[in-house]
């Protein structure tokens, strides 16, 4: 069975295909983080709590505009997320912090 961090960081991948104008932008991105796409296939892959978070942040560092997080939280569509839940009910950057803060560590 594949890791739910494993398919959440995939869909991350693909956002970030879709919204960067270089295809060669998310092959960089986990080089950052030591992983390749070919390995997010394997089933037997296991991520840290953290993948999603660094995958994130390294991702608008490449970036010019730094509001892909956001972009790819409205994206994502399952509601078991922190990303998620922030998205649909925070109304701003400081609601957001203070609700997430109360449920994962930020």
């Amino acid at each position: 069975m594949i890791d739910m961090r494993t398919t959440r960081l995939r869909s991350l991948l693909q956002t970030l295909d879709d919204y960067a104008a270089d295809p060669n932008l998310g092959d960089q991105v986990l080089s950052q983080m030591d992983l390749e796409r070919s390995v997010l296939d394997r089933d037997t892959l296991r991520l840290s709590a953290g993948a999603e978070m660094m995958f994130v942040q390294a991702a608008c560092a490449q970036l010019p505009d730094n509001s892909f997080g956001a972009h790819a939280g409205l994206a994502y569509r399952d509601t078991t997320t922190a990303t998620t839940h922030i998205s649909k009910y925070s109304r701003t950057l400081r609601h957001a912090i203070d609700h997430s803060g109360r449920y994962h560590a930020v």
